[in-house]
């Protein structure tokens, strides 16, 4: 019962509220000394993924600095944020929207997030060994590709119309290869724990044998991928099942 779990949630965290801002308080602090040091002013650029805005704003709520965010993409939700925020590939349209487990992957710094301030210094989660290396090697590549690109390029730019960004983002989305959708199963999600690992897809071959392929689709991140592996897959006859 979904409001029975919210009661007790919410009886929860009252309990727990004394505890909550004692320790909230001191991170205050630490952020405030962090902010403060690097000289943050109004009007500069936040930059982010996506998509509410709800760090920026919160920021602002601290510092009652305003902010200029720029994202990926905004989406438009039922909560509104009142921070000033333009997303690359729309404001409101929630092209992406569905895909962030896959965009979070795709966009992460091969390092862990940050997950407090110690002197003004940003103390780092300690994140997965194998999801570093993963995401080194998508950023090596990145570059390795512009260089190349100068290279045969040396009187162009990397310059790309917004438009044409679009289209090829979408269609990696909804429409990938065989090889762009096998990515999603190398690259593993980080739920907040090394025992939280997963993949993209969920294309789990020994679940689907053994009857448990709408547990896998369901728990996909990237469901397109799936049914592209899925159909040149052994197991391409389960398609239908999919379907109904």
């Amino acid at each position: 019962d979904g409001q029975q779990t919210h009661d007790k949630m919410e009886a929860l965290l009252q309990a727990l509220q004394p505890q909550i801002y004692d320790h909230c308080g001191c991170r205050k602090q630490e952020l405030m000394r962090y902010i403060d040091q690097i000289g943050l002013q109004n009007d500069e650029v936040f930059c982010d993924i996506g998509y509410n805005g709800s760090i920026q704003y919160c920021i602002e709520l601290l510092t009652d600095i305003k902010l200029d965010g720029k994202y990926f993409e905004v989406y438009d939700r039922k909560i509104k944020l009142d921070c000033k925020k333009e997303g690359f590939l729309s404001t409101g349209g929630n092209m992406t929207y569905g895909y962030g487990g896959l965009l979070e992957t795709i966009f992460s710094a091969p390092h862990g997030g940050v997950v407090c301030y110690d002197n003004c210094e940003p103390q780092l989660f300690n994140d997965n060994k194998t999801r570093i290396d993963i995401l080194n090697r998508i950023h090596d590549g990145i570059i390795e590709f512009c260089l190349k690109w100068h290279e045969l390029n040396r009187k162009g730019t990397l310059d790309i119309s917004r438009d044409t960004v679009r289209e090829m983002v979408m269609r990696f989305l909804k429409e990938p290869t065989l090889e762009e959708a096998k990515y999603g199963l190398e690259v593993p999600f980080d739920n907040g724990s090394e025992e939280a690992l997963e993949n993209i897809t969920w294309f789990n071959e020994n679940r689907i044998k053994n009857g448990r392929i709408l547990e896998c689709y369901n728990r996909s991140y990237w469901k397109e991928a799936f049914l592209r592996m899925l159909a040149d897959s052994q197991y391409a006859g389960l398609l239908k099942y999919l379907s109904e």
